[in-house]
């Protein structure tokens, strides 16, 4: 089991509704060995998610349009859903939760895996022609994509 809560930390003790969930986790899990973890990094920013949503549209097109120029009759079935999908295969991969595995989620992604996935994208799409935007060159708010100037 796994409880997850996220904090400011305001002069050196946590609040005050942080405490008592500390306390009732550690009534929950009594004789239990526990371990805690602590961390700042942070979930993916809504920029970084605007952009992977931007560069998964890129690629479903770039995708769809290799496919149907080299005779694949199925290239019509390459959309924004299937390429999601095959990003989380290739580039992802998968976690395990309770003994099952699963594909991660760009939700679940921190800060640095965004920029770690943008790198692998640009290094497997470049030989092929298609270039990945940097997530900081653009402004990839829904309907807008322009340089930031």
């Amino acid at each position: 089991m796994k409880e997850d809560f996220t904090y400011i930390v305001q002069d050196g003790k946590p609040p005050l509704e942080v405490s008592q969930k500390v306390k009732d986790i550690h009534k929950k899990y009594s004789g239990k060995q526990l371990t805690l973890t602590i961390s700042n990094e942070r979930k993916r920013t809504n920029p970084q998610n605007n952009w992977f949503h931007h560069v998964n549209k890129l690629i479903a097109d770039f995708m769809r349009a290799y496919k149907k120029e080299h005779g694949d009759e199925n290239y019509y079935k390459v959309n924004e859903e299937t390429t999601k999908l095959w990003i989380k295969q290739e580039f992802l991969g998968y976690v395990e939760i309770e003994g099952e595995r699963h594909l991660r989620k760009t939700s679940n992604l921190k800060t640095f895996e965004m920029n770690e996935l943008w790198e692998q994208l640009q290094l497997f799409f470049s030989p092929l022609g298609l270039d990945i935007p940097n997530p900081n060159e653009k402004d990839f708010r829904i309907g807008k994509h322009k340089d930031n100037n």
